[in-house]
């Protein structure tokens, strides 16, 4: 028995803020599709970094013209990530050569070879290659702060709608409390108009109140209801489906508040936050991209070395050495490839300059909003007890005949607005909570 009455109250509990938060993960849709662009990104990585994977390669011929011959090549190469690559391989040509295919010819058993290619100018040491890779590992580190920043945002966005619905539950309440007191009263009234003890006009003037306060109540579900819908789409269960909390589920007081951190306003590193780790990103492939397109203004410049070695007993080793140029007359596709790298570093650099500063004013505003909303959530607090104090007096004097029920009416209606206020107050005061430590992405 005690079991399950643990179980029951467990059920019973408030739905909290943490809970919510512990739920914006992959299970929503846009976190989902940042995930997967993540996924994308660290795919490209993986084909880009297939440009150094050794190549093997064959080919063969058999001719049966009146110079019957037979060729096969056979090799493994690779590119290496600082320019050079190198060839090995088998090859054997055995027939009738003429003398314009001569240079297939080899040896019986064929001959080894291996060829190492150096460029002496565009290439060495940051070619295109090993750019394309360190220009998809930024993509990757962008991708990467972009989840973290979609997740960041989308925890205030929780925060913010969470706090909506406990704030329309308890502006229900209110609603709520103020129907009942005209409830009550309209009885009383209506008996006492049936013995003649009571004016109707006060009866007819409560009941007015009532139909207000009918009306005001549909409204407040109405708000509650949307309030919970909208926060579904951030609360979702294992299979990845909205949960929409019940007012049962909403907490009946407001949670205090955890205390901010004593150094909330020491900025001397920004590092911290992902939307700044996405703009750097964005500079360290344009920087990646100017730095290569600074080397694609070279000529191409290589020089090859091939060693070869027949295969059979008494043929002498071959060493063969050889340089190729290109280059193009104007260079103008390589000067304005460098060109516009260089813009797209000044740009990414100025962008996050901007950045920098915009958080800084962020912080600042956050802070100072968060200050503000406490004093003025002490004020409404503090308002709500003295409404309540005086509609205490104001009840007793109406039940001795020193009031009438429109003064007492007034002062009902001066509570409810009271609480509201505190309740917007309250409301206020943990959204800008929420944006203080999503600021500092705590």
């Amino acid at each position: 028995m005690w079991l399950l009455a643990l179980l029951g109250a467990a059920q019973a509990a408030p739905l909290t803020l943490d809970e919510v938060l512990a739920r914006v993960d992959q299970r929503v849709p846009q976190l989902a599709a940042a995930e997967a662009r993540l996924q994308e990104a660290e795919a490209k990585v993986l084909s880009k970094q297939g440009a150094f994977d050794p190549v093997l390669s064959g080919k063969g011929s058999v001719y049966t013209t009146k110079y019957p011959r037979s060729t096969f090549d056979t090799s493994l190469s690779s590119q290496t990530p600082w320019g050079p690559s190198l060839e090995v391989g088998w090859a054997r040509g055995i027939g009738d050569f003429p003398a314009y295919d001569g240079k297939y010819e080899t040896v019986q058993n064929g001959e080894l070879y291996g060829t190492l290619t150096v460029p002496l100018l565009d290439g060495l040491g940051y070619g295109k290659e090993r750019a394309s890779v360190d220009g998809m590992r930024a993509s990757q580190a962008e991708k990467q702060a972009a989840l973290l920043d979609m997740q960041r945002k989308l925890r205030l966005e929780a925060a913010k709608r969470y706090w909506a619905w406990v704030a329309a539950s308890r502006a229900l309440q209110v609603a709520e409390d103020q129907l009942q007191l005209a409830e009550r009263r309209n009885l009383a009234f209506t008996r006492e108009v049936e013995l003649g003890s009571r004016a109707k006009f006060d009866l007819l003037d409560n009941q007015r109140a009532l139909l207000e306060r009918q009306s005001e109540v549909a409204s407040a579900q109405q708000k509650v209801f949307l309030a919970a819908l909208d926060l579904s789409l951030l609360v979702r269960d294992a299979s990845g489906s909205p949960v929409v909390p019940t007012l049962e589920d909403a907490p009946t007081t407001w949670p205090d508040l955890a205390p901010l951190p004593s150094d909330a306003r020491d900025l001397a590193s920004l590092a911290w936050r992902p939307d700044r780790s996405k703009l750097d990103a964005q500079l360290q492939r344009a920087t990646i991209e100017e730095r290569r397109a600074q080397n694609g203004v070279l000529p191409k410049l290589n020089m090859t070395a091939t060693t070869i070695q027949p295969l059979q007993d008494g043929e002498p080793n071959e060493l063969v050495g050889g340089v190729s140029f290109q280059a193009p007359v104007a260079f103008r596709e390589s000067v304005g490839e460098r060109r516009a790298a260089t813009a797209r570093v000044v740009v990414a650099r100025e962008e996050l300059r901007a950045l920098d500063d915009q958080i800084r004013a962020e912080i600042d505003a956050v802070l100072e909003t968060r200050r503000l909303a406490e004093l003025r959530a002490e004020a409404a607090r503090e308002a709500v007890e003295r409404a309540e104090e005086v509609l205490v007096m104001e009840r007793r004097r109406f039940e001795l005949g020193g009031s009438d029920i429109f003064k007492l009416l007034l002062r009902e209606e001066y509570t409810a607005k009271a609480r509201k206020s505190a309740i917007d107050a309250e409301y206020a005061l943990r959204v800008a909570d929420a944006a203080v430590r999503a600021a500092l992405v705590q």
